[in-house]
């Protein structure tokens, strides 16, 4: 009898630790280098149906990425950091990624965001690297 419940208890904390484990739709790895420093990290359970958080240690930047639907093909990507920071390219907050094997370099700008048509040209902050995996 004990070896019955045994033998359960040991599958319903398998089945358990399994649930944990796969919880997360995909993982993201990052690195980050900017102003002579660099970081990384990777974050092994986002969700598409939330946002996934990256905020590096003594950096004072906010990353949010999150997958686009219907077919999870693009993420949009939100940085916020020290005053001025952080513009895509062409100068505006919002950074759309279509989603490849390997890895992703976004570049980074600090400066002012774009006014309709205008050009901005805004000095180089850094550069982002992102990886995705796990993808289901």
């Amino acid at each position: 009898m004990w070896l019955v419940l045994s033998v359960c208890a040991a599958c319903f904390a398998f089945l358990l630790s399994d649930v944990s484990a796969s919880a997360g739709d995909y993982s993201v790895t990052y690195a980050i280098d900017a102003n002579g420093k660099n970081n990384a990290g990777k974050i092994e359970n986002c969700e598409y149906t939330r946002v996934c958080e990256i905020e590096p240690t003594g950096w004072g930047l906010h990353i949010s990425l999150g997958f686009i639907y219907p077919d999870h093909q693009w993420v949009e990507l939100h940085v916020h950091g020290p005053a001025g920071c952080c513009y895509s390219a062409d100068a505006d907050r919002d950074i759309n990624l279509e989603i490849k094997p390997g890895l992703l370099r976004v570049p980074l700008y600090q400066g002012r965001p774009r006014r309709g048509n205008e050009f901005v040209r805004n000095k180089r902050f850094g550069v982002l690297y992102l990886e995705f995996s796990s993808l289901r």
